[in-house]
């Protein structure tokens, strides 16, 4: 009769955590809500964004990519090694980002193939947006170093309908 207790103490202890992190959650929402985005702008889409927002009175440069599942994580290690073992040229040396991407991605497929790795249609998508941008481009600083073509690379991105912000 004493397991009973115990196992009630135990769903207690769970629905206290589970409403707990319920309370986290709608806070953070409301944290993330109520900071004011100035400006928001796509920079490699569907996998990069800039925004500017405004938090505790400073403006920042915030930078959100496509989140990659603990499953896509440990995939993109993998084939991100096998690339580095596998990979017989400067991919600076192909003759430009373009043809480099294509370069490494056909590297990539044959490494899935080769490894017998599976990956989604979507979540290879993903994975070869980090790929081709720690290969090809400026690695983690590529988003701040892109401004989808625009030729602007400081943090601020004009816009017709915005401002820069004050110093």
């Amino acid at each position: 009769m004493s397991a009973k207790p115990e196992k009630t103490d135990k769903i207690d202890n769970i629905v206290g955590m589970l409403m707990e992190y319920e309370r986290m959650t709608i806070d953070l929402m409301k944290k993330a809500s109520d900071t004011p985005i100035l400006d928001q702008y796509d920079l490699r889409p569907p996998y990069s964004k800039a925004r500017l927002i405004k938090e505790e009175g400073q403006v920042k440069y915030q930078i959100i990519e496509v989140p990659l599942s603990d499953d896509e994580k440990a995939k993109l290690r993998e084939i991100g090694e096998l690339l580095v073992e596998e990979l017989d040229v400067d991919v600076k040396k192909l003759g430009g980002n373009q043809n480099a991407a294509a370069y490494i991605r056909k590297m990539v497929d044959k490494i899935i193939k080769n490894y017998k790795i599976k990956v989604t249609p979507d979540g290879l998508d993903r994975i070869m947006y980090y790929i081709t941008r720690d290969f090809v481009f400026f690695d983690k600083i590529d988003p701040m170093m892109s401004t989808s073509g625009t030729g602007n690379t400081s943090p601020y991105r004009p816009t017709s309908s915005s401002t820069p912000p004050k110093s």
